[in-house]
């Protein structure tokens, strides 16, 4: 995917401008051109302008409204866009009520009103060019899926086949689109062969993915019949209004299909919401950073200007008034004029309030530079698109990700403030991605706060680091050794093979001196403070689940035959809240895509299933979750570190 739209952000270089004043249009290619743009033609029409982007095939069109000829630039728009799949910017004076209607139904990229500002032409085709690329990604993943994708508008209208659902039904992506549903994808019931009713108003209606009724038939172009399953989902926009509906659908012939493709289905469809939230919070916070920095250039400046004259201030204040005790001493009967003026400017108080002033002016700009940095953490948070690993320290992300909620945790109102007790150990340096656990940890600090604002009690968040020395288990070791000795005598048998052969002894030996202590050692763990543990922890009947894992283990019973068993080490982040904690059956859902406990349209239900990807998947970490219902929670995050 990055391959995709790397290739993309490189080749969008080629613009067509469509102009009919020529010195506007020569003023526009200039610009242009400056910005590193390359111009390939100017048109004066809109009949040239399809012409043109037929034959040149330009990366974007700068497109004016009104123009020379039959067709305006809104008709040569739609043609191009609908032709040609190019972006298109329009450029233009007009910006009544009618033009804009008009404009909407042609879906453009960006609308700019004479007379052009640089920055503003540069933001707008920087945004256009990078929106094309994701919406080009995003195409690319509904093409390549291993399943059929029908994509239909609220008038039920095809708009999108993608390639399997073009083998499927027989209709090419050209013959199908603007067809009705009914004509290209044919669905029978097996038994009957009745037609099928497709769960397109219950889905609209409950606003909710629905399932493609069991034993359905897909009748092809060529009358051949395909059992199929698969859901139906709708599709809004951020108003709550309908767009559209999504079918995913997949060839079930036999029985064992049936259940995979039921597995496969889901996960499709978690996984294009969830690249779907994730290309839009890309872009929202990619806009975010441009702004923050722009901000932070803009009070860089004058906060540098008022701290340095305070000091000055000061001195020169200082000066006056010692001169004027001078003058006083000198001359202690002052003229009729400057007595008066004296008593009418209050020049004693003048004298003492001085000082109050000054303070209050450092005060602000004190206050001002903590604005700045909360406008650098946001920079920082938000950039997310890191292709390599870096070197992090946890305690500096952590007081970083603190300053940018510092507002959550003020008191506010009848709110009282939350206080973060921070108790920090001494952390080894380890190579992750900065900005993902920034992620991470802005997800776990605003649940613990949104848990602290249901209880409505004194908040408090105990943040802890340290380093827990784990020992390696049997079947690590073996996998280690056997690589090790596979490697060894790859020469002879084959690396990979050798590798293979080694790894299996190893992890086969482990297992086998392991399998005797399947059960959890309960010495492993230490009594959680939130739960109702068993007086008795080490006797049979002790709830495992009531302890955390103990960071110091004396012994491991795995490794109790070696005498020195290799360790890792490991970086261990807790985060505790005395907030309302959560029941049973919250916490076995916690960590799934779109599960949330909040009201509908305040939360998505990603936070705590993407924060679980980066930890394990991107860092090869844990996170656990130990709370208990009305007395708070406890997030643990294991990083490993490992050594370059």
């Amino acid at each position: 995917m990055k391959r995709i739209s790397r290739e993309i952000s490189q080749r969008l270089t080629k613009i067509l401008v469509v102009e009919d004043e020529i010195i506007i249009a020569t003023n526009l290619k200039e610009q242009l051109e400056c910005f590193g743009y390359c111009v390939g033609a100017i048109a004066t029409s809109g009949e040239k302008a399809v012409d043109m982007a037929t034959a040149l095939c330009p990366d974007l069109v700068l497109m004016d409204i009104h123009l020379q000829g039959d067709m305006d630039g809104i008709e040569a728009a739609q043609l191009i866009w609908e032709r040609l799949s190019i972006p298109v910017i329009y450029v233009t004076g007009h910006s009544d009520p009618s033009t804009l209607e008009r404009v909407k139904v042609s879906c453009p990229f960006g609308y700019i009103l004479k007379p052009i500002k640089e920055r503003e032409l540069f933001i707008a085709i920087d945004i256009a060019l990078h929106r094309y690329a994701r919406e080009q990604l995003l195409t690319a993943i509904l093409r390549e899926m291993g399943d059929g994708v029908i994509f239909i508008d609220d008038q039920c209208r095809i708009r999108f086949l993608n390639g399997v659902a073009q083998t499927l039904t027989g209709w090419q992506f050209s013959e199908a689109i603007e067809q009705e549903l009914t004509e290209v994808f044919q669905v029978v019931d097996a038994q009957g062969r009745q037609s099928v009713n497709l769960p397109i108003d219950l889905a609209i209606q409950n606003k909710f993915t629905a399932a493609i009724p069991s034993h359905s038939v897909l009748i092809s172009r060529q009358n051949r019949m395909i059992p199929i399953g698969g859901s139906v989902t709708p599709i809004r926009d951020k108003t709550d209004n309908l767009i559209g509906t999504v079918f995913v659908f997949q060839d079930i012939s036999s029985s064992t299909q049936l259940e995979k493709a039921k597995c496969d289905l889901e996960q499709t469809l978690t996984a294009l919401k969830t690249t779907q939230f994730q290309l839009i919070q890309s872009e929202k916070l990619s806009s975010v950073g441009r702004m923050a920095t722009a901000l932070i250039q803009e009070f860089n400046n004058p906060i540098t200007w008022i701290c340095g004259n305070i000091v000055l201030g000061r001195s020169y204040f200082r000066d006056m008034l010692n001169l004027l005790q001078l003058y006083q001493q000198a001359y202690p009967e002052p003229t009729s004029d400057i007595q008066q003026l004296r008593e009418r400017i209050d020049l004693e108080f003048i004298a003492q309030d001085w000082q109050k002033m000054f303070n209050s002016i450092q005060m602000g700009a004190e206050r001002l530079m903590d604005v700045t940095l909360s406008l650098q953490a946001l920079r920082n948070f938000s950039t997310l698109d890191e292709l390599d690993q870096k070197t992090v320290d946890i305690n500096e992300t952590i007081d970083s990700t603190l300053f940018l909620i510092q507002h959550r945790l003020k008191s506010q109102g009848k709110k009282a403030e939350i206080q973060v007790l921070k108790n920090y150990s001494q952390l080894p340096f380890f190579r992750g991605y900065a900005s993902q656990l920034h992620q991470v940890l802005i997800h776990l600090l605003n649940n613990a706060i949104d848990a602290i604002e249901v209880k409505d009690v004194p908040g408090i968040i105990r943040i802890e680091t340290n380093v827990i020395h784990h020992q390696v288990s049997f079947p690590s070791v073996g996998k280690s050794v056997g690589e090790f000795v596979g490697k060894s005598v790859g020469e002879s048998v084959g690396e990979s093979v050798g590798k293979s052969v080694g790894k299996s002894v190893g992890e086969s030996v482990g297992e086998s001196v392991g399998a005797k202590h399947s059960r959890p050692d309960v010495s492993e763990f230490y009594p959680n403070p939130n739960a109702n543990a068993s007086p008795n922890p080490t006797s049979n009947d002790a709830d495992v689940s009531n302890f955390y894992p103990n960071p110091n283990p004396t012994s491991n019973s795995k490794n109790a035959l070696i005498p020195n068993p290799p360790t890792e080490n490991v970086v261990s982040i807790r985060i505790t809240d005395n907030g309302c904690g959560m029941s049973g059956e919250v916490k076995k859902q916690l960590f799934d895509p779109f599960f949330t406990t909040k009201p509908v349209g305040t939360a998505v239900g990603l936070g705590l299933s993407v924060s679980y990807k980066i930890v394990v998947e991107k860092h090869g970490g844990k996170i656990r979750c130990h709370s208990v219902e009305g007395e708070g929670t406890t997030f643990e995050i294991e990083l490993p570190v490992i050594s370059y």
